[in-house]
């Protein structure tokens, strides 16, 4: 078991760099690198099909010339490649997911992913988007507090994990307050929510969503249109007033 405080230490801050997402990437990958169930339930969640994991090697921050650092590599059977790239109060450099693409397509694996993992959502380019498995922390954040294990080492840590998680804002909002739409400090989140209860959608009701979400502007408006099973179109207008909450009430 390697030891997490040694890693977590090692960083040096670095002016294009947030510290705080080193710290996070190296906590998330010690809790996967030491427990392959959870690690299981992780890349399930990554949208990556894995079968029975017999063998798995986990590592943080790896260079590559002209293409960057990617925050975790994760190997599987020595079959799947996975590229972990986490963001918690900034975005993606120009092209950074595009270079992690070219790195995965150049590993000698049989499936490669790239999975972007962030705290607020941020949409992907287009051209890229179908390639790019994109989750949230607050989905991380639900696997930890769901999770039971025999191993007391961990048992013992994710409480702490999560602590951290619900201090940074990162569990999923289970409704939408007054006060919330208020705070414009939360629209980041209230974005991310948006986009769950779009995907659960696409999922329940078999919606096909035509655009996204089109505008996200700090006056409080934006369309959402959906087209359910080819047969009519539907569409959501949201000015900030009442007919959002109406919204979150029918979902």
């Amino acid at each position: 078991m390697e030891n997490l405080f040694v890693n977590i230490q090692k960083y040096v801050p670095r002016k294009d760099r947030n510290p705080k997402e080193d710290f996070f990437l190296e906590i998330l990958a010690f809790f996967l690198d030491n427990d392959k169930i959870l690690l299981s339930k992780f890349v399930k969640v990554c949208g990556v099909n894995t079968g029975r994991i017999k063998k798995y090697e986990i590592r943080t921050q790896v260079k590559y010339e002209k293409y960057g650092r990617p925050d975790i590599e994760i190997i599987i059977n020595d079959s799947v490649f996975i590229i972990i790239e986490n963001k918690i109060d900034s975005t993606q450099r120009y092209n950074q997911l595009k270079d992690y693409l070219k790195v995965a397509q150049k590993k000698k694996y049989r499936h490669s992913y790239v999975v972007y993992l962030t705290k607020y959502y941020e949409d992907v380019d287009e051209k890229i988007r179908k390639r790019i498995n994109h989750i949230y922390w607050c989905d991380v954040y639900k696997i930890f507090k769901e999770y039971k294990t025999k191993n007391k080492i961990i048992d013992c840590l994710i409480p702490q994990f999560i602590g951290l998680m619900e201090e940074e804002g990162m569990e999923p909002f289970k409704k939408i307050t007054k006060g919330m739409i208020e705070g414009y400090k939360n629209i980041d989140n209230i974005q991310v929510l948006f986009k769950q209860i779009m995907d659960e959608m696409e999922k329940r009701f078999e919606v096909k969503r035509n655009k996204k979400v089109t505008d996200f502007s700090w006056d409080w408006k934006f369309d959402l249109k959906f087209k359910f099973k080819n047969k009519f179109n539907f569409s959501i207008n949201f000015d900030g007033n009442f007919s959002l909450f109406m919204l979150i009430k029918m979902v």
